[in-house]
């Protein structure tokens, strides 16, 4: 995929692609970005970030979590109530 496809699906200028590529990782995308860059690239949000050297590694459970976070916060207000509570139940479920 070209940097031009990239840019225009995650909706973020070619110029700023090519940073990310080309910059250290502290100039990088952020996490909510790289969760997009890691899924439409088909890697993993470490390696996004700079944290792996491996770019398909098994999906973690880390990497999962994150991209419930991303997209819980996409929710409106009633519905991250909502999901809160169905967490909460779940973690009293599992007795730890």
């Amino acid at each position: 995929m070209s940097q031009r496809e990239f840019s225009e699906a995650l909706g973020v200028s070619k110029p700023l692609i090519s940073m990310w590529e080309n910059i250290n990782t502290e100039k990088g995308p952020s996490k909510e970005m790289a969760i997009k860059v890691a899924r439409l690239a088909n890697v993993s949000v470490a390696y996004v970030l700079g944290e792996s050297d491996e770019k398909n590694p098994i999906t973690s459970a880390q990497d999962e979590f994150e991209e419930l976070i991303a997209q819980f916060r996409e929710k409106n207000p009633e519905k991250q109530k909502e999901i809160m509570k169905l967490f909460k139940d779940l973690m009293k479920l599992t007795g730890d």
